[in-house]
C-alpha cells in the first residue's frame, strides 16, 4: 500500500493540519457526513444560545464581525450577498441595510424567513455536491462566519464561491483554526464532523481558487472568556473592549498555534481567523 493511501499517513497528515479532513470526500461516505450536519448545528445551537434571560436569543458575534469585516466596508452598495449558514440571518445583520438582496444558503428549514432586517432574501437548501444554485459572477458580497468547518468538501466550495462572485467582489470569512479535538470521538457541545481548518490550509486554497486574501486576522482567545466571565460580560464578543483585549491576546499568543492541541499548553492560542479576501 502506497504512502498516499496509507490510513495512518493520512491521519497524520490530517492531524497536522498538513490536509483538511473530509475535503476529498465523495459517494457514500459525502451524504453520511451531510447527513449528519444537516440538522446538527441546529440543535446545538438552540440548546446552547436560547439564554437563561427570559428565554431572550442572543447572537454573540455581533463587533466581531464589524471589526474584522463590515468597518471595512463602511459606504459601499451592495447588489446580491451570499451567505452561508447564516441561520436566522444575525451574521449578515451587520451589513444588510447596504445590500439589495440577499440569498442565503441554510439547511435548517426552521430559520427560513424573506427578509434579514428588511432587506429581501431567499433562502435555499445546500447541495450535496457542495455546488451553489446560483449563475456565474452575480454575487459582489459573500459571507460565511463559522460555517466552511461544517463543509466536508471545504475546496469545492472554495471554487464554487469564487465562480458566482464578480470581480473585485468580497468574501468575509471566519472559522476555527484548530482541529477542535479529536473527530473521532463524541465531543460536547460540537457536531460530529465539524473541525477547524488551518489558516495556511484556507490561505493557499482560496488563492487556488481566485481569490486574495487582503487581511487574515487571529482572534477568539480561549482565555477572553473567562476574563470576561470574572467580570460579568454576557457576550464579550459584542463588545468592543473584549474583542480589543482578545485581539491582543492572539496577537501576543499566535505563535503557539497549532492545529492539533493534545497538550494544555498549545491550547493557550487563538481558535478563530477572520479572513476579509477579494475576487481577482
Amino acid at each position: 500500500m502506497s504512502n498516499g493511501y496509507d490510513p495512518l499517513v493520512r491521519e497524520r497528515a490530517y492531524f497536522s493540519g498538513e490536509q483538511l479532513h473530509g475535503d476529498d470526500l465523495a459517494g457514500q461516505d459525502l451524504a453520511d457526513w451531510f447527513a449528519s450536519e444537516e440538522s446538527g448545528y441546529h440543535d446545538i445551537r438552540t440548546q446552547q444560545d436560547i439564554r437563561a434571560r427570559q428565554g431572550e436569543y442572543v447572537y454573540g458575534f455581533h463587533y466581531v464581525n464589524y471589526w474584522y469585516g463590515y468597518r471595512h466596508l463602511a459606504g459601499r452598495r451592495f447588489q446580491c450577498a451570499l451567505a452561508l449558514g447564516c441561520a436566522k440571518g444575525d451574521d449578515i445583520g451587520g451589513i444588510a441595510s447596504q445590500v439589495e438582496r440577499i440569498v442565503a444558503i441554510e439547511p435548517a428549514r426552521e430559520w427560513w424567513h424573506d427578509s434579514i432586517v428588511g432587506t429581501p432574501t431567499v433562502y435555499m437548501a445546500p447541495q450535496l455536491s457542495g455546488d451553489i444554485d446560483l449563475p456565474a459572477g452575480v454575487v459582489d458580497l459573500a459571507i460565511a462566519f463559522g460555517t466552511l468547518h461544517h463543509i466536508p468538501n471545504v475546496s469545492h466550495t472554495s471554487a464554487e464561491l469564487s465562480r458566482v462572485m464578480v470581480p473585485g467582489g468580497v468574501l468575509l470569512l471566519r472559522e476555527p483554526v484548530s482541529s477542535m479535538g479529536d473527530w473521532r470521538k463524541p465531543r460536547p457541545g460540537l457536531t460530529r464532523n465539524e473541525r477547524g481548518i488551518p489558516v495556511e490550509w484556507m490561505v493557499r486554497t482560496l488563492a487556488e481558487n481566485g481569490f486574495h486574501v487582503k487581511r487574515a486576522a487571529l482572534c477568539v482567545h480561549p482565555l477572553t472568556f473567562p476574563i470576561a466571565r470574572v467580570t460579568h460580560a454576557w457576550d464579550p464578543f459584542n463588545s468592543r473592549a473584549f474583542v480589543w483585549l482578545d485581539a491582543a491576546l492572539s496577537g501576543m499568543t499566535g505563535w503557539n498555534r497549532h492545529y492539533f492541541r493534545d497538550r494544555l499548553w498549545k491550547k493557550v492560542a487563538p481558535g478563530a481567523c477572520c479572513y476579509f479576501a477579494e475576487r481577482k
